[in-house]
């Protein structure tokens, strides 16, 4: 997905994908053009540690999935805990798969800059969602599907808010 040439691409933080970014971090291949969106498939840290290292020694961020819906980990507040253990580096920003219940993980954890990711399922009329979408925490908005919901583009467009998809 692109929003203003920047591809947003979702890996799954596996070994070699994560091994994948490093090396094109060090490079400086990335900086400009991609921002990696990490959906984490394993209970384990220690890939995403290492990666973390890599892409701050290169200033180069990605967005963090804290409530991933594939592999081993399912939803949960370790992701969370993680990303309030790295402290405001803004290596990993925080990005949700939509859930009525992030605003409530969002204030908990009084986070900023978030990515939201949607399926293209999503009501524009959902009244839990457009709260979300204007109290100004999530500061992008990627739509996934076979059918882009154009009623939902145009409502967060009417926001002002960055839609990719």
């Amino acid at each position: 997905m692109t929003i203003n040439n920047m591809y947003y691409p979702i890996l799954r933080a596996r070994q070699f994908e994560l091994i994948a970014l490093r090396e094109l971090a060090e490079n400086k291949k990335t900086q400009k053009f991609v921002t990696p969106i990490l959906e984490p498939v394993r209970t384990s840290f220690n890939g995403l540690n290492i990666a973390h290292k890599i892409l701050k020694q290169h200033k180069q961020f990605a967005y963090l999935i804290v409530n991933p819906e594939v592999g081993e980990t399912g939803y949960g507040v370790s992701y969370l805990e993680y990303l309030k253990k790295l402290g405001d580096d803004r290596v990993y920003l925080p990005a949700f798969r939509y859930d009525p219940k992030i605003q409530n993980n969002i204030q908990q954890y009084n986070l900023n800059n978030c990515l939201l990711i949607c399926d293209d399922d999503i009501d524009d009329e959902d009244t839990n969602f457009k709260e979300l979408a204007k109290q100004g925490k999530v500061s992008k908005f990627g739509i996934y599907g076979t059918n882009r919901n154009r009623s939902l583009v145009r409502y967060l467009k009417s926001l002002q808010n960055p839609v990719y998809g």
